[in-house]
């Protein structure tokens, strides 16, 4: 049986993170290039905590929720959720 490395390549540690990003599980990432899965799983924790949510400097002006509205107005009872509120200002 092939020895998993403790130490990969920033190259191989790239394509780990771009092959989770590409929806592959870890445990496939782990069988394909033989790092451990905690271990890829801590990489993408690590950038995760250093990447910043992109933040909208406007605004919101309108918001749709008419799958929403669908959804509600298919209920049979008024009982389990709450009124739809709208801000129209």
């Amino acid at each position: 049986m092939e020895q998993i490395s403790n130490e990969k390549s920033r190259q191989t540690k790239r394509l780990a993170i771009e092959m989770y990003l590409e929806d592959m599980g870890l445990r496939a990432i782990w069988k394909m290039l033989k790092i451990s899965h905690v271990t890829v799983f801590q990489w993408i924790n690590q950038l995760g905590q250093t990447m910043e949510l992109p933040k909208r400097q406007e605004g919101i002006a309108v918001v749709e929720l008419d799958e929403m509205h669908t959804y509600v107005g298919q209920k049979k009872t008024i009982d389990g959720y709450g009124l739809l509120l709208i801000d129209m200002e």
